[in-house]
């Protein structure tokens, strides 16, 4: 019996770390939605252009599956382990399931940043693509003045495969993007 119990308590959990967890949205993330998509200060690091309304972040949630194969992309919200708080979102999207490869996308909330959500939250993705979707690859393209998420991502073992010049626009001028992957030499073909 204490074996068991003991197993139990040991096993993995996935999604879950002893910081965060991640979980699929919900209608009561909409607020949170809306503050992240029309915060113009994360445009250039994404492809937003203009702001989302509320209805449309509405059908947004109404249609989303939580399917990575459906979708397409999955988007998780990162939630704090001690008080369920909402410290931002990760996704995976350009999903393409014949090669097993996603890009992976993280924001967290300014005031939860430098506390180690980011890393853990990511992670726990990592774990998530290995050894759920199987996935055998996922990559980054970061600008090369986000200093954080470089640090971020390499921590994590995405290693730089390739630099991507004047890729964004930041200020007014190009700069380039350092392409980070990591691949899951255990998934072959």
């Amino acid at each position: 019996m204490n074996n068991k119990k003991t197993t139990q308590n040991n096993q993995l959990y996935i999604l879950k770390g002893s910081k965060v967890y991640l979980r699929a949205m919900e209608k009561d993330d909409l607020a949170c939605l809306y503050e992240v998509e029309n915060d113009e200060t994360l445009w250039p690091l994404g492809n937003a252009t203009s702001p989302f309304s509320k209805d449309l972040l509405t059908q947004y949630l109404a249609a989303n599956s939580s399917n990575i194969y459906v979708d397409l992309q999955l988007r998780l919200m990162i939630c704090r382990v001690e008080d369920q708080a909402v410290v931002g979102i990760i996704d995976l999207f350009d999903f393409i399931p014949k090669y097993r490869r996603a890009q992976v996308g993280i924001m967290v909330r300014e005031k939860y940043r430098g506390l180690g959500y980011a890393k853990e939250a990511l992670l726990c993705l990592v774990r998530y693509t290995r050894h759920i979707v199987r996935m055998r690859q996922l990559y980054a393209e970061v600008p090369i003045n986000n200093v954080a998420s470089l640090s971020l991502f390499k921590s994590c073992g995405f290693t730089q495969t390739g630099l991507l010049k004047d890729w964004v626009i930041h200020n007014d001028a190009y700069i380039d993007a350092e392409l980070l992957q990591l691949i899951n030499e255990k998934i072959g073909l």
